[in-house]
């Protein structure tokens, strides 16, 4: 994508010739781009499934879509983007034979993440309080392994651990909790197998991480720590059982004294 001045001199350029990609820099076959009142760019990343948005100096804002389905906010190879004199966007949604329409955000509400910490691949999976700080957790699918972020004021964040505890097979933080005084995260080890199981680990700083379950509580099928809670003065762990193709529920609990 190119953007010209007034006298059709080049200023910028989104994407990189020749090169597709799906994280913020890239584009995979873009096809239409629409302008707002407010002079964000909105650009139908055909390939992607997704709407990237642009303000007026070419920086990112954020995506819309980004899920190839047929649900509601996913998209099929949209095409045509516009908006409306309310900053409304409408998105040809051309796989799924329809249009799709996006407001500007929810009253009261304002967005303080935009782009994942800086890397697309991350999902934000858990949030949780531990003195002063919010914790968000993340599940990242770039093999690199799951981070976890804090934040005094749930606006400026801050990163605490980049490579799934130092295991890039813990993919996703799904849970985090206060108890006794440390603050306990519960992961999804995902090798694809199921040869390695979930973790729980714990802080009484929220900076340094201690281990204290391995491999799903010994049975490594138990792939991953879906929920913590406490309750009479111990913590439960319920966990998910791994199967090859799919993801069955398990009632089996776990509990840490």
């Amino acid at each position: 994508m190119q953007v010209f001045n007034a006298s059709r001199v080049c200023v910028r350029t989104l994407g990189v010739t020749g090169i597709e990609g799906s994280d913020f820099a890239h584009f995979a076959s873009p096809q239409r781009l629409a302008v707002d009142s407010n002079n964000r760019l909105y650009v139908s990343d055909n390939w992607n499934n997704r709407v990237q948005v642009f303000d007026s100096v070419g920086a990112y804002l954020t995506t819309i879509g980004g899920g190839w389905g047929p649900e509601s906010g996913m998209l099929r190879n949209p095409q045509g983007v516009t908006t409306d004199q309310s900053g409304a966007l409408y998105v040809a949604d051309s796989q799924n034979h329809r249009v799709q329409k996006f407001t500007i955000g929810t009253p009261n509400w304002a967005q303080v993440n935009l782009n994942g910490f800086g890397d697309s691949a991350n999902r934000i999976s858990s949030l949780g309080s531990f003195g002063t700080q919010l914790y968000a957790g993340t599940y990242n699918f770039n093999g690199s392994g799951s981070q976890l972020w804090h934040s005094t004021d749930g606006k400026n964040w801050s990163n605490v651990m980049s490579n799934g505890f130092g295991d890039s097979t813990n993919v996703g933080i799904d849970h985090l909790i206060e108890f006794n005084g440390n603050l306990y995260a519960g992961t999804w080890n995902s090798t694809g197998t199921g040869t390695n199981g979930g973790q729980i680990w714990r802080s009484s700083d929220g900076i340094t991480w201690e281990q204290v379950v391995n491999n799903g509580f010994g049975d490594p099928t138990n792939g991953e720590v879906m929920r913590l809670a406490v309750f009479n003065n111990k913590i439960y762990a319920g966990h998910s059982e791994f199967h090859p193709w799919r993801r069955n529920w398990s009632s089996g609990t776990g509990r840490l004294g």
